[in-house]
């Protein structure tokens, strides 16, 4: 609808170029500038200017459009693996079966543990990305009806939407150390696996050891699948959420910059718009 009320515009494609430009070149940097932006009669506190590292897990190359992330996602369906006990046989070989499946164990209950901590950081990415978009839809709306220029109201919703994106890089730092410690886990798993089938070869056991040491074994190939596609989901989130805190930084930069002026997409008066 926009488009449509300023397609006669001559100055439109210039502004857009230049928008475009300014999206692909500034970060976070950029868009804590904005106290400076508006002059000396408007201010930011320091509080609600984001850091310039905080931007760091964006990707270099220009982002495809991508939608933000919605409330109500769930975490694939991670269904732990009861590993069974084993009478000790006495064998040396037997204390090792031991050793490997509280490792196994072990592994088991950290799984449980990281599947809830990615429900819980998925939950809170949502609300993140809906304040964010409402406060972004406040401004755009407020600029296309037609404002003053300026406008501290729009100021605070900036902010607002600034603040909300800052929470959801800081989401994306906490999927990147959970993803680390699911990872470790990995590497984990499959020692454990490695070792169960060495010991197979271990001289000094009797059959029930064997026995054990096949039940562990399946175990663990379950443990595993269940680690690297837990993995493999935090690894999606994150990759999906950089993409579009990186997008939306672009989209603040512009967004500042019609503040500023009271026109939108930096050419296009905010006045109420006709339809040609």
């Amino acid at each position: 609808s926009i488009m449509r009320g300023i397609s006669s515009k001559q100055g439109l494609k210039k502004s857009l170029f230049l928008a475009f430009a300014l999206t692909a070149g500034l970060g976070l940097a950029a868009c804590s500038d904005l106290d400076s932006m508006f002059g000396d009669d408007t201010t930011m506190s320091d509080s609600d200017a984001p850091s310039a590292g905080s931007d760091n897990g964006a990707p270099q190359t220009q982002a495809m459009p991508v939608s933000a992330p919605t409330g109500g996602v769930s975490v694939a369906t991670i269904t732990p693996v009861t590993i069974e006990a084993g009478p000790d046989t006495g064998t040396a070989v037997n204390k090792t079966i031991q050793s490997l499946r509280a490792q196994v164990a072990g592994l088991q209950s950290r799984l449980a543990g990281n599947s809830a901590q990615l429900s819980n950081l998925r939950n809170a990415g949502a609300g993140a990305a809906g304040a964010y978009q409402e406060a972004k839809a406040h401004i755009t709306t407020r600029l296309q009806v037609g404002t003053t220029r300026g406008n501290p109201e729009l100021v605070a919703e900036w902010n607002t939407a600034q603040g909300q994106l800052d929470a959801l890089s800081g989401n994306i730092n906490a999927l990147n150390t959970l993803g680390t410690d699911i990872t470790n886990d990995s590497s984990t798993a499959h020692y454990a696996q490695n070792q169960i089938s060495a010991t197979f070869d271990v001289s000094g056991a009797v059959d029930e050891d064997h026995r054990q040491l096949s039940l562990l074994e399946d175990e663990t190939s379950q443990t595993i699948v269940l680690v690297d596609r837990l993995l493999k989901e935090v690894s999606d989130d994150v990759q999906r959420q950089t993409a579009y805190v990186a997008n939306e930084r672009g989209n603040l930069s512009v967004l500042a910059n019609a503040i500023k002026s009271g026109e939108l997409y930096g050419s296009v008066r905010c006045s109420p718009l006709s339809v040609s």
